[in-house]
């Protein structure tokens, strides 16, 4: 004891060796003096509150003593007075948090207290304390522990304010002159450690523009690579450095950049392990590659590369796919590049292990790419290729699915590259694992092309549940033959009609057995015949020929609804006028559903429809099919006929055409009329805001909506007392609204516009919740087009609707705007 009490006197070093004393005595289990211990505590956190040990200590002697607890806790709960900025202190309750995570007030009480400590620090300090970082550190930590349990947004955002104004000031205003030789002997240490790091471009091109007499000592450094390497990763990230630093320095780059393929083809070929770096490796390689390759030449080596590249991967990973079709593009666009050399390299690509695999991982969408580059490539070289193209087909099939994903868009380019020159697929056309399984048992082409035949195995392939989104979200603009990937509505989970038409086409053929009944329930024909609202007048005669075929197969059949069908089909034909006619997507989804409705007698639209078709001997094409019948109905049954119709119409307008039967339909008025009737449900109403929902995405024609009808009026009047419902739907109108406004000029529709956005602002305020969706919506339409728009929204106004309490913290557009 008399040795400790010495020590305790003596200096902060010995507080820091006496921890470790007590340290051991308490593991020990030694009886300690209480008084003595809590003496030396006080002093201990008053020095070294932020030292590991301290907790160690604190949480050992509070196990073995319950009774201390509240004196353990004062102590700690004592601050140091003279301090500006609140270190001990932070350290202190950081202790208390993790020692007893269970007292919320006194806790609350010391965080609140330490924030306000902080922001006037910030606020009147200029200077740069050395103990900062420890101090943030700390408050950090006790942030983390206490923002689920307590509130104090208010004084956290002064605090954030103040962080931001005392950095910003720092950095700006301290401008200082630096030793040139110590910090070159610095960047040169900081380049062999960190040179990928972006901080070090950062600090290098700063350094660089106010310097510009040093500008050759900092490209000598950087081009200094370690020789001892193997992968030379860091000769490449300075290389990365010196291009972006130095982009006219041409010849010095060249030199690095052919050492380093010669060192990473040494290495390649060596090395059979996985080097952990590899990957930073090849990322920074291919931003090299990428810079120079236009500047320079060096197919030989880069060919080399390719080869052991292709060797030493097992399993691409995808920054070693990108860079192998970077490379590869570069081979391609040089016509001086040897063409056996890529036959050679085609045919390592492809017998590549794992090859299918890889085809059927997340790396797919640039292996197919890395296809079509080699393919199309050969048809313009007509070179003499010794690899059998048309082989391929079966791999690809296998990994297709017949969707508009980006994938499988990528995947049916490929395919059409593939016949656009010259290889045929002669071949089944099923896909996925069923292909996969075809081609493996069945050797022979003759069996091969047997099994084509089936339309049945087609068929059984089809979800039904896909089949009708298919219909419903039909992509009119599909085109046949220019298959260039793009993104359509519900892409992932509607079919192509690229791929399927053809199909159909084909396994329609008179020399077929179709099973008409089954072709009907699988809703293939009422794919065919939304087909034809397609764009695409090639797509649409191949329909037109598909139904020619059906038609022939159903004459000699018989199943339950075969007379009905064959009455529309007759029916159709009367009505066509011209050739290759492009129906309205209205009527096309209209007799779509009909195919749907005879294959359910039991419906409640049977009747409606069986007599419709049986009225007059054709159907009008140029009109909305028992619009005013529908929605105007006396019978029973009027709201589930209004609900259909309205469906339809949802679903239906998708062109000009579509709009051009609607006005003369008078759907716009009656729609907007009916919704502020009595008569008129909420889920009524919710069918028709989504009816002018598909109306606003036609950009053509959404003026002609604003004018005609003053549609911004309206929703003007309908946003005050709509449901929570039809706001998400209303938030969609908005933003298409902006994409069109954008582009015109008149003051009156922008004003209006103007005063529909605040409506809708201040109906947000209302709401107790708000979807994400809602706000990201109307918050992108402001922020992107508030100069245009000239919008007198006000910011403190926004902040209403970004109260934690209403929104998804989510938000991200929101809270930016914010």
């Amino acid at each position: 004891h008399d040795v400790i009490n010495r020590l305790l006197n003596k200096s902060h070093h010995s507080l820091l060796f006496l921890a470790y004393v007590f340290h051991d005595l308490l593991n020990a289990e030694e009886t300690i003096d209480n008084e003595l211990f809590l003496d030396y505590l006080h002093k201990l956190i008053e020095n070294h509150s932020s030292e590991s040990i301290v907790f160690d200590l604190l949480q050992i002697h509070c196990k073995q003593n319950l009774d201390q607890h509240e004196k353990i806790l004062k102590l700690l709960e004592n601050e140091n007075k003279q301090e500006n900025l609140p270190i001990q202190q932070t350290n202190q309750l950081l202790l208390i948090l993790k020692l007893f995570p269970d007292s919320i007030s006194t806790t609350e009480i010391i965080y609140k207290a330490i924030i306000k400590k902080a922001i006037l620090f910030f606020e009147s300090s200029n200077e740069n304390n050395q103990n900062i970082d420890e101090w943030m550190l700390s408050f950090e930590q006790c942030t983390t522990r206490l923002l689920t349990q307590i509130k104090s947004e208010t004084d956290l955002y002064d605090l954030t304010k103040h962080l931001l104004k005392y950095f910003k000031i720092f950095t700006i205003n301290s401008i200082e002159t630096i030793d040139n030789e110590l910090f070159l002997d610095y960047i040169h240490k900081l380049i062999e450690n960190h040179s990928s790091e972006s901080i070090v471009f950062d600090l290098l091109q700063i350094y660089c523009k106010q310097n510009l007499d040093q500008h050759e000592k900092i490209l000598k450094l950087l081009e200094n690579g370690n020789k001892q390497e193997n992968l030379p990763i860091q000769q490449t990230n300075q290389l990365l450095l010196i291009l972006k630093l130095f982009p006219d320095s041409i010849s010095t780059t060249e030199i690095i950049y052919k050492a380093i393929i010669k060192k990473a083809i040494l290495f390649f070929e060596s090395s059979n392990e996985n080097n952990q770096n590899i990957d930073e490796w090849m990322l920074s390689f291919e931003q090299c590659t990428t810079r120079l390759l236009t500047q320079i030449k060096s197919e030989t080596d880069l060919y080399d590369l390719t080869k052991h590249l292709l060797k030493y991967f097992k399993i691409f990973t995808i920054n070693s796919i990108s860079l192998l079709k970077t490379l590869i593009q570069f081979f391609v666009s040089q016509e001086s590049f040897d063409q056996k050399h890529l036959s050679k390299l085609f045919a390592n690509f492809l017998k590549h292990k794992n090859f299918l695999e890889q085809l059927s991982s997340l790396n797919c969408l640039i292996l197919v790419d890395i296809l079509s580059l080699f393919v199309s490539h050969y048809d313009s070289k007509q070179s003499s290729i010794t690899i059998e193209c048309s082989k391929h087909f079966p791999m690809l099939l296998s990994i297709y699915n017949p969707t508009l994903s980006k994938t499988n868009q990528h995947t049916l380019a490929c395919m059409y590259t593939y016949e656009k020159h010259g290889y045929s697929m002669k071949s089944a056309f099923v896909w996925g694992e069923a292909a996969l399984k075809l081609y493996s048992t069945t050797t022979d082409a003759k069996n091969v092309l047997l099994q084509a035949s089936k339309l049945e195995q087609i068929m059984s392939l089809l979800d039904d549940r896909m089949m009708m989104k298919s219909i419903l979200f039909y992509p009119v603009t599909r085109r046949l033959r220019t298959i260039e990937p793009s993104v359509f509505e519900e892409g992932d989970h509607i079919y192509d009609p690229a791929y399927l038409i053809p199909v159909f086409y084909h396994s329609l053929g008179s020399e077929n057995v179709v099973k008409c009944q089954q072709f009907v329930e699988k809703h293939c024909l009422a794919y065919c015949l939304m087909a034809l609202s397609s764009r695409c007048g090639l797509l649409r005669a191949v329909v037109y020929n598909c139904l020619a075929r059906f038609e022939q197969h159903l004459v000699t059949q018989k199943f339950y609804c075969k007379e009905q069908i064959l009455t529309m089909l007759t029916l159709l034909k009367q009505s066509i006028k011209k050739s290759n006619l492009k129906l309205a997507s209205i009527v096309a989804l209209f007799l779509s559903k009909l195919v749907d409705l005879f294959t359910h007698p039991e419906s409640k639209m049977y009747r409606t429809i069986t007599r419709f078709l049986l009225k007059q001997p054709y159907i009008d094409l140029v009109h909305i099919p028992l619009f005013g019948e529908l929605f105007h109905s006396s019978s029973t049954e009027y709201k589930y006929e209004r609900g259909w119709i309205l469906n339809l119409l949802k679903h239906g307008i998708k062109d000009s055409i579509d709009y051009t039967l609607c006005t003369k339909a008078y759907v716009f008025k009656t729609l907007m009329t009916f919704y502020n009737c009595s008569l008129c449900d909420d889920s009524t109403k919710i069918e028709i805001l989504n009816v002018f929902h598909s109306t606003s995405k036609l950009q053509d024609v959404l003026m002609s909506l604003l004018f005609d009808y003053g549609f911004l009026l309206w929703l003007q009047i309908l946003i005050k007392n709509c449901s929570s419902e039809s706001l998400k739907i209303l938030s969609l109108i908005i933003k298409n609204l902006g994409l069109r406004l954008q582009s015109i000029d008149n003051q009156v529709q922008l004003l209006e516009f103007d005063c529909l956005l605040m409506l809708f602002i201040r109906r947000l305020k209302n709401e107790t919740t708000i979807s994400s969706s809602i706000a990201d919506n109307v918050m992108s339409t402001i922020v992107k087009y508030q100069e245009r728009l000239k919008l007198s929204v006000n910011i403190q106004q926004i902040k209403h609707i970004a109260d934690y309490s209403t929104i998804v913290k989510k938000t991200s557009l929101l809270s930016c705007f914010c």
